[in-house]
């Protein structure tokens, strides 16, 4: 990029140019939201991350336990497994998982405005959600799990000297 060009100009050009070309919203703010999710749940993730590494110990069985944790996340986030299909007793399962509540914050952001939209919604089994609830439950896990993190390293690991 040319150090005159203007950085706003060349981002709202590069956002609308790509906005388009995978048929998103073209709504600013629709894009701030979708950018903000996709950061938030990849922080959670790391935090997630963290708290494991500090509690196990050793390297293996982190990545061990992270794996399963991210296999059932994903299992249960709603991409994979539609909300809509699981029974009625299992229901609850689907909010302890993080990529729930980012699937469903996107997918509302996206579906909100178009006409198919609450059809969609429905199908997925998110009708009555709201992004901003969803987007709060994703920034309550990141603080949470840095608050755990913290912790485990605190009191689970004392430096010898």
């Amino acid at each position: 990029m040319h150090p005159n060009t203007n950085t706003t100009t060349h981002h709202n050009t590069h956002h609308n140019t790509l906005t388009y070309q995978v048929g998103l919203q073209a709504d600013w703010k629709a894009f701030i939201y979708f950018v903000a999710v996709i950061l938030i749940v990849i922080n959670v993730g790391f935090s997630l991350s963290q708290v494991i590494a500090a509690v196990v110990p050793t390297t293996n069985m982190a990545i061990s336990l992270y794996m399963l944790v991210l296999v059932y996340s994903l299992l249960l986030g709603g991409f994979i497994v539609s909300p809509s299909t699981l029974p009625a007793a299992t229901q609850w399962l689907l909010y302890t998982s993080y990529f729930f509540f980012g699937f469903q914050g996107l997918c509302i952001n996206e579906f909100e405005k178009k006409d198919y939209g609450p059809a969609v919604l429905k199908d997925l089994g998110m009708d009555g959600g709201n992004k901003y609830v969803a987007l709060g439950v994703l920034v309550m896990y990141w603080v949470g799990l840095r608050v755990a993190a913290l912790i485990a390293l605190h009191f689970l690991h004392k430096e010898k000297r």
